[in-house]
């Protein structure tokens, strides 16, 4: 039987994984390297035209000027990540993919082959990306109803510090 068909149990998937970026680590921290190569010439850009978030004198001196980069920052960072994280994360299945079945494969031979589906990796990543969202927003209307409804005193009106810690808790799930 084919070793790369046999059911395994979850300790030799993982096994099976971490061996396969052990031998081939600078492929896969190639193909995962582009995310933050491409922050990282945003930052040197902006940084050029002169957006420092440290400079408090240079901030309330032109704010107009440091609210404008800091609006293109946020638009830049946000496209960046988002075609970024679709090449670096469609880069590195192809590549895991290639190098389970025993393929040869190049760092530029997988974004070659993701840039071809481009457009179709980022759906996937945005359609997952909101998936989670959801999940999370899901999870913390849950929470909250749980905490209001087992919370003593919350529902008739209840006492300072059980709408503190109806707060905290709901803060907490926000954060989780």
């Amino acid at each position: 039987m084919d070793s790369t068909l046999q059911p395994m149990s979850t300790s030799q998937v993982l096994d099976r994984t971490f061996f396969l970026y052990r031998k081939h680590f600078l492929l896969f921290a190639g193909a995962a390297g582009i995310l933050p190569c491409l922050v990282l010439i945003m930052q040197f850009g902006f940084a050029a035209l002169g957006l420092n978030f440290q400079d408090a004198q240079r901030i309330n001196a032109a704010p107009e000027k440091f609210i404008v980069l800091l609006f293109g920052y946020a638009l830049c960072y946000m496209l960046i990540f988002i075609v970024g994280h679709a090449l670096a994360t469609g880069a590195t299945v192809y590549t895991l993919s290639q190098v389970h079945l025993n393929q040869p494969v190049t760092m530029a031979a997988a974004y070659r082959k993701v840039f071809s589906r481009l457009w179709a990796v980022m759906g996937i990543s945005g359609l997952i990306l909101v998936v989670e969202a959801a999940a999370a927003m899901v999870a913390v209307v849950l929470i909250t109803i749980l905490i209001a409804v087992t919370v003593p005193g919350l529902s008739n009106g209840g006492s300072a510090s059980s709408v503190v810690i109806t707060i905290a808790a709901v803060l907490l799930s926000i954060a989780i």
